[in-house]
């Protein structure tokens, strides 16, 4: 569910933003499935502002900052949205009742779901971006990342109780074909097989592209 960013107002963030990093500059609110988020612009810098749900688990934003480092310092190559430290230092700040908030660089750029139709090209590297992510995320790890979530691939059984919600008959087959597939041949072989963080959240409307509308390139990811 999208929340409503008036849950918060723009002159609360504008206190917060101040507050914390003493930025001030043009405020819009932001479309979030999860976060509040707002873009904050000035002459000087362009940022994003993000402030959780109240009750969120702080393990889970550690989770989240320690990834963006993690692919930020390890040289990951397209632009991500790196963390605006705290004028203490801090990564992001407790704002009480399990609200947490954060400032990241803004990354520039159209967003993949507007770019039709999509060449072979962006296609396939689209498909690299995925790849990248798995490469630069080798050895990573975390606690936050044990978690139980539908989109763990090793929990792929857990999603069969869905299987009434599939509309038609075709649907139903090519789903149990690849339930009784993971069960019979990857279920066995799970425990021997490398594990890492991976991202699944690649889709059109995370990744941005620059450059020209005749030959556009991926140059970065926003959540």
């Amino acid at each position: 569910m999208v929340l409503e960013n008036q849950m918060i107002s723009e002159e609360e963030v504008r206190e917060l933003a101040w507050k914390y990093y003493q930025f001030d500059g043009q405020i819009s609110a932001l479309p979030g499935e999860v976060d509040f988020n707002f873009r904050l612009k000035n002459k000087d810098e362009d940022v994003t502002l993000k402030i959780t749900r109240a009750h969120t688990d702080p393990q889970y934003i550690d989770f989240q900052v320690a990834i963006i480092k993690h692919l930020s310092e390890g040289g990951f190559p397209l632009q991500i949205p790196e963390i605006i430290p705290v004028k203490d230092g801090r990564d992001y700040v407790d704002l009480g009742n399990g609200r947490f908030l954060r400032l990241q660089k803004w990354v520039p750029g159209m967003m993949l779901d507007e770019v039709i139709p999509r060449s072979h090209h962006l296609l396939e590297a689209w498909g690299r971006t995925a790849g990248m992510f798995s490469k630069y995320l080798t050895g990573f790890d975390h606690p936050g990342a044990h978690r139980q979530q539908k989109w763990n691939p090793s929990e792929t059984l857990a999603l069969k109780k869905y299987h009434p919600y599939f509309q038609t008959e075709e649907q139903k087959e090519i789903a149990d074909y690849f339930w009784d597939l993971f069960e019979k041949t990857t279920l066995p072989q799970l425990p021997a097989l490398r594990k890492s963080v991976n991202y699944n959240d690649a889709h059109e409307h995370n990744l941005l592209v620059s450059g020209s509308p005749e030959k556009p390139e991926i140059n970065g990811v926003i959540d």
